[in-house]
């Protein structure tokens, strides 16, 4: 993870104004049942003018598979985040619903999801997202896809992103990827993100896994 911090010191320069920011993350998925299962997301994010993190996050999220195409998820971020005025703490229960089209060889995901940020000593707001990704099926998988965001006062931001998923094995897999954010949340200004996420799976008391 310290490694994170000199990444993105070595990427290309971007237009004046735009801000570059590396993320690293690990997911680690216990499975509960046949239909259930928990996924522990635990992030980082470093912004490269500061050579430092300024997004700590952990999460447990839920998950129910509904059908083999179908996926409801709920959990919870608990974040630490540095805003203008500082640090603060977040709390970001969310919800969302995940429908995935399957062919041979690609598959198209849609997912949409509500979340409610409560920020200690700030004004807390909702958010909600809408997610298209295609994705290559194998055992290399690159992928390419969009995210909008809203608020109760409109839009906020769209991302556009891509990458490639490697599958190490029937469980554990690595992923490397990139987005651009045409606006960013808290202001104006331009986001690149470079992503990298290690992912590893328990069967727990799941015989599918």
């Amino acid at each position: 993870m310290r490694l994170l911090r000199f990444v993105p010191l070595l990427l290309l320069a971007t237009r004046v104004g735009a801000e570059v920011q590396a993320d690293g993350a690990i997911d680690a998925r216990i499975g509960l049942s046949r239909a259930w299962d928990v996924l522990v997301h635990n992030r980082a994010r470093v912004k490269a003018a500061q050579n430092d993190w300024y997004d700590v996050s952990s999460v447990p999220i839920f998950r129910y598979q509904a059908t083999r195409d179908v996926q409801f998820s709920a959990g919870a971020f608990l974040s630490r985040t540095e805003y203008k005025g500082g640090w603060k703490n977040v709390f970001r229960p969310t919800v969302s619903l995940e429908r995935t089209w399957r062919g041979e060889h690609f598959a198209l995901g849609a997912r949409t999801g509500y979340e409610r940020f409560f920020i200690f000593r700030g004004l807390d707001y909702n958010r909600y997202r809408e997610r298209l990704r295609f994705s290559r099926n194998g055992r290399w998988s690159p992928y390419a896809g969009t995210e909008a965001f809203f608020t109760d006062h409109g839009w906020a931001t769209t991302r556009w992103g891509c990458g490639v998923k490697r599958n190490l094995g029937r469980r554990d897999a690595i992923e490397f990827g990139y987005w651009y954010e045409t606006k960013r949340f808290m202001g104006p200004g331009i986001r690149h993100m470079f992503v990298t996420t290690f992912s590893i799976n328990f069967q727990g008391f799941a015989p599918q896994l």
